[in-house]
């Protein structure tokens, strides 16, 4: 099996870590080799610039099924097939770290007490909707939700 270690531009588009313009791609991996040696070379018959996986950020280096250290990970075909799992994971991580202290303890209190029905009941009733009844149950949610309009607030200064 050969194993992958030099990725273009093109190829770290969109992946875990990187934009998804390949403009925006080489501008970050630019800064990544900045100072360098060893890890930026020339693809052989083309234009493409390749960069050693050793600069990748960790996040695209676990996508590809390396470890940190660049080396294939332990069950490379395993990571790969898990690879909707790590990105849901990571999803969670960031919810989680976009709540408050208390918000998050109040989760655990929540969770402890109550369980995932107590928690997230409209996540249980919608796993157990098909298609129409999810379309159904998101419309009347929204169509429930009190909006209410903005205080006004005066933009004029006071004249002394």
């Amino acid at each position: 099996m050969d194993v992958q270690t030099w990725f273009t531009a093109q190829e770290c588009a969109g992946m875990p870590g990187f934009p998804s313009g390949v403009s925006n791609v080489r501008k970050q991996l630019e800064k990544l080799s900045e100072g360098l040696e060893g890890v930026r070379r020339k693809r052989g018959g083309t234009k493409a610039t390749e960069y050693h996986i050793s600069i990748l950020p960790a996040r695209t280096k676990n996508y590809l099924g390396y470890s940190d250290a660049g080396q294939p990970s332990e069950g490379l075909g395993e990571a790969k097939s898990g690879l909707a799992n790590d990105e849901k994971k990571a999803l969670w991580m960031m919810i989680y770290h976009g709540m408050t202290e208390a918000q998050r303890e109040a989760v655990v209190e929540i969770f402890i007490t109550g369980g995932l029905k107590m928690l997230m009941p409209a996540v249980l009733e919608l796993s157990d909707s098909n298609q129409v009844q999810r379309k159904e149950i998101f419309e009347q949610r929204n169509s429930d939700e009190q909006v209410s309009p903005a205080s006004s607030v005066s933009t004029q200064s006071k004249a002394g």
